[in-house]
C-alpha cells in the first residue's frame, strides 16, 4: 500500500485495499477513515491502494479493480481521483465520462516530481498535473511515444523540479519538457515491459534508470546527452514481483525483491547490452549446503562456473578444478549466508540464504501454549538436518517434543521446517526451544509461554465464541441460542434465545463496535437470514431474511457505522441504524 506524508509534516496518508483512504496523525497515532465508493470499467467496486500527495495538499488516488489483471499486473488500474482532505471530497480526473471508451481510460501508475508540484500519468492520452493550478495538461500518446505509439507507453518518470519528463515504450525513451514538447528520443535494448518494471531519474536528474525484470537489470541513460550508457545487473535467483523502489544520493538502488530489499550499486561502470539486446547477469553456482560451524567444505558443481569471483558470507569461496568445484569457507556465525558472484565488469548475482552454518532456530508458530493438551506447532530455522531423512531432536522448556516430523526445505534458500507435538509444561513458564542435529545445536530463547492454569467448563454444540469487552462476557453461539458466560465468576448466565421466526441454520455472529447489538447470521433454506439481538435484553430480537438471490458464505463483519457486511455473490449489507432490511449494495460484481 502506498503512503505519503502531508505538507504539515505530521500526517500520513495511506492507501488501502478497501473503499477508503486513511490518515494517521504521527503525534497522537490517531487514525481517521475517509470512505469513498466508485465502480470501474468492469462494474467491479474500486479500491484505493496507491496515493500521491501533492504540494497543494490534495491527494491523487488510483482506483483499482481487485484481482483483475491489467497492464501493471495483478490489480487493474482504472480511473484517477483527486481527494481534497479539507473538503473530504473525491473528484474524478480525466476526460468526461461520456467521452470515455470502456477499457481505454486506465491509469496504472503515477510519477511525481521531487518538489511535489507535478505528476504525470498515461491513460487515453498523456497527462501532466500541476498542483499550483490544480489542472491537467494533455497531449496524444503519439507525442510521448512517437511516431505511432507503437507497443504503447510502458513507464514514465519526472525529475525533481518537473522540468523534464521521460516516457518509456518497448524500444525507446522519449524525453519531454514541461510543455510536453518532445526533446529527444533514445533507443533502449531489449523489450521494456510494463509489469514488474520501473522508470526513475537520479536525485540530481542527470541520469535516467530503467529497471528491467527477469532478471533484474538497470539500464542507464544520460539525461543531458540522451545517450544509452549500458546496464548494471541486480540479479537474484527466483526473483519475482521485483520493483525498483528508490535511488539515494549515493547511487544505491533499492529494489524490492523476494520479500526483501536488493541493493544495487549504480556507481559501478555500466556494461553495454549484447547485440540482440540481452542483459546477461553473472552465473552463480547453485548451492543448498548446510555446514557445521567452523567447518569448510568442497562441493562439486553440476555445471562448471568461470569468469566470476564467488563470495559466501562476504568471504572468498575459490573455484577449483576449472570451475567444476567450489571451496565453501568456514564460519563461526550460526545462520544463513548469501552467495555473491561478481564478474569482471562488476555486475553481481546474489543467491539468498543458499548456505547455512550451524543450527539456528528462528521462528515458532505459537507463542502461547496450553500447559496440557499437547497441540501441534511448526518450527522454522537453519541446520535442522544435513541430509534428507534426518530428523533432529527438539526440546521445549527442557522437555522433549512428543513427536518431531522433518518437513524439509521451506523455501528461502536453506530455511527448513519441522512439525512438532508440544510437551506439557508448567503454567506461566517461558520456554526455550533447543534443536540438535548432526550439524550441532541451537536455541530459540523464550520461544513460547505456557499460559496460567485454566478451568474447564462443560459445554457442547458450540459453533463460535465471541468476547464482549463492554460487559466482560463471553458469547457462545449454538443452534437455537447464544449462551452467555461470565468469565469472572465462571458461571453461565441466561442465554439469548432466538425468536420463533428464526428457522435457519446459523454459523457466525458479530458484535457491533458500540456493543449495542449482537448479530447472528446463517441460511433459512437457501435464503440469507440475520438475527439481531440486544445483549442487554432491553429490546426484542428481530429476524431479517433476504428475498433476492445471493450465495453467501463465511463470517460476517460490522463496521463502526453499525453496518453488517455479509460476504457473498453478491455481498449483502444491513444498516442497523437506518434501514431495517438486508440489501445488495451493487447490482453486479463483488462487494
Amino acid at each position: 500500500m502506498g503512503h505519503y506524508q502531508m505538507a504539515d509534516g505530521k500526517t500520513l496518508v495511506i492507501g488501502t485495499a478497501a473503499q477508503e483512504v486513511l490518515t494517521v496523525d504521527e503525534d497522537t497515532l490517531s487514525v481517521a477513515q475517509h470512505p469513498f465508493g466508485a465502480v470501474g470499467n468492469s462494474f467491479f467496486t474500486l479500491f484505493f491502494p496507491n496515493v500521491v500527495v501533492m504540494a497543494n495538499g490534495k491527494v491523487l488516488v488510483i482506483g483499482q479493480e481487485e484481482g483483475i489483471d491489467s497492464s501493471d499486473i495483478l490489480e487493474a488500474g482504472q480511473y484517477l481521483y483527486e481527494w481534497d482532505p479539507n473538503a473530504n471530497a473525491f473528484t474524478q480526473l480525466g476526460p468526461p465520462a461520456q467521452n470515455q471508451t470502456a477499457g481505454i481510460f486506465e491509469v496504472d501508475s503515477l510519477a511525481r516530481s521531487g518538489d511535489h508540484k507535478w505528476a504525470v500519468f498515461a491513460a487515453d492520452r498523456f497527462y501532466l498535473y500541476s498542483s499550483d493550478s490544480d489542472s491537467l495538461t494533455t497531449v496524444p500518446l503519439t507525442t510521448v511515444n512517437p511516431p505511432q505509439d507503437e507497443f504503447g507507453v510502458r513507464g514514465y518518470a519526472i525529475n525533481a523540479d518537473g522540468t523534464k519528463i521521460a516516457v518509456a515504450s518497448a524500444t525507446q525513451v522519449t524525453f519531454l519538457d514541461r510543455s510536453l514538447t518532445a526533446i529527444a528520443t533514445t533507443p533502449i535494448p531489449g523489450a521494456f515491459q510494463t509489469s514488474r518494471t520501473a522508470v526513475q531519474f537520479s536525485p540530481d536528474g542527470r541520469k535516467l534508470f530503467l529497471q528491467y525484470s527477469f532478471p533484474v537489470s538497470i539500464e542507464e541513460i544520460d539525461a543531458t546527452t540522451y545517450s544509452a550508457l549500458g546496464y548494471v545487473s541486480g540479479s537474484a535467483p527466483d526473483d519475482n514481483l521485483e520493483r525498483l523502489l528508490t535511488i539515494d544520493a549515493k547511487g544505491q538502488a533499492y529494489v524490492g525483491i523476494d520479500g526483501g530489499l536488493r541493493l544495487v550499486d549504480l556507481t559501478q561502470r555500466a556494461v553495454a547490452a549484447t547485440a540482440n539486446g540481452d542483459m546477461p547477469s553473472p552465473n552463480c553456482p547453485v548451492l543448498n549446503v548446510t555446514l557445521p560451524l567452523n567447518t569448510p567444505k568442497q562441493v562439486q558443481l553440476f555445471d562448471p562456473i568461470t569468469g566470476v569471483s564467488v563470495y559466501v558470507a562476504g568471504q572468498p569461496a575459490p573455484l577449483l578444478n576449472g570451475g567444476a568445484a567450489i571451496n565453501i569457507p568456514a564460519s563461526s556465525i550460526a545462520g544463513p549466508a548469501d552467495v555473491e558472484c561478481i564478474d569482471i565488469s562488476g555486475n553481481t548475482t546474489v543467491g539468498l540464504n543458499v548456505v547455512s552454518y550451524g543450527v539456528d532456530p528462528v521462528g515458532f508458530s505459537a507463542n502461547l501454549l496450553p500447559p496440557a493438551g499437547n497441540p501441534g506447532a511448526y518450527l522454522f530455522g537453519f541446520g535442522f538436518s544435513a541430509s534428507q531423512g534426518e530428523t533432529p531432536s527438539v526440546t521445549l522448556g527442557g522437555q522433549p517434543a512428543l513427536k518431531v516430523i522433518s518437513l524439509g526445505n521451506a523455501g528461502l534458500g536453506t530455511l527448513q521446517a519441522d512439525g512438532i507435538q508440544v510437551p506439557n509444561g508448567a503454567p506461566g513458564e517461558s520456554a526455550d526451544i533447543v534443536v540438535s542435529s548432526s550439524i550441532g545445536s541451537g536455541t530459540l530463547a523464550s520461544a513460547a509461554t505456557y499460559y496460567p492454569s485454566f478451568s474447564i467448563l462443560p459445554a457442547s454444540g458450540l459453533l463460535q465464541l465471541l468476547y464482549d469487552n463492554h460487559r466482560n462476557l463471553l458469547y457462545a453461539l449454538k443452534a437455537t441460542e447464544v449462551d452467555v458466560l461470565n468469565p469472572k465468576i465462571m458461571q453461565w448466565q441466561s442465554p439469548l434465545v432466538f425468536p420463533s421466526a428464526a428457522m435457519g441454520a446459523y454459523n457466525t455472529m458479530a458484535l457491533t463496535p458500540d456493543g449495542s447489538k449482537l448479530v447472528v447470521a446463517g441460511l433459512a433454506g437457501s435464503a440469507p437470514q440475520l438475527i439481531v439481538l440486544d445483549p442487554s435484553n432491553v429490546s426484542a430480537p428481530s429476524v431479517l431474511t433476504y428475498s433476492g438471490n445471493s450465495s453467501v458464505s463465511g463470517s460476517i463483519a460490522i463496521t463502526k457505522f453499525n453496518t453488517v457486511v455479509m460476504p457473498g455473490n453478491p455481498g449483502l449489507v444491513l444498516d442497523l441504524q437506518r434501514r431495517p432490511s438486508l440489501s445488495c449494495p451493487t447490482s453486479a460484481g463483488k462487494s
